[in-house]
């Protein structure tokens, strides 16, 4: 996240289940590009799930009743202090029109702003057959 704008940067794209700063760290070498360390990734959902409410793409939500391996995925709805509310696409980038419930407790991680979900929301934003 920038620290001056509090958007999430794009090499943040995840919270929860693993170390991403090993993975860039990695990166940044083989490219031979230099690194600093950054305690600005965000770990409080109830900061992060509002940011991500105000930008324009789905994310995905891993729950202790879908498993580390298995997601949801939807535009942010609405987001309290204990609750989310996802508006569902499916896996074939179609709104379902249902809106997914999750209590911020049982949420173990996040992604967002990844291919997959860019893929999504183009789908989900395009006409069908067609029409608007």
């Amino acid at each position: 996240m920038s620290a001056q704008s509090g958007v999430p940067d794009r090499a943040a794209g995840r919270l929860g289940g693993g170390s991403t700063e090993c993975r860039y760290s990695r990166l940044a070498k083989l490219r031979r590009s230099l690194t600093r360390h950054t305690t600005a990734e965000p770990t409080d959902l109830e900061l992060l799930l509002p940011r991500l409410q105000d930008a324009t793409g789905p994310i995905a939500v891993y729950t202790t009743r879908t498993g580390s391996g298995e997601c949801l995925v939807g535009y942010v709805d609405t987001v309290t202090s204990d609750h989310l509310a996802l508006a569902e696409i499916d896996a074939h980038g179609t709104a379902t029109l249902e809106t997914i419930d999750f209590s911020l407790g049982e949420i173990i991680a996040i992604d967002w702003d990844d291919d997959y979900l860019a893929a999504l929301d183009e789908l989900a934003r395009s006409p069908v057959n067609g029409e608007p």
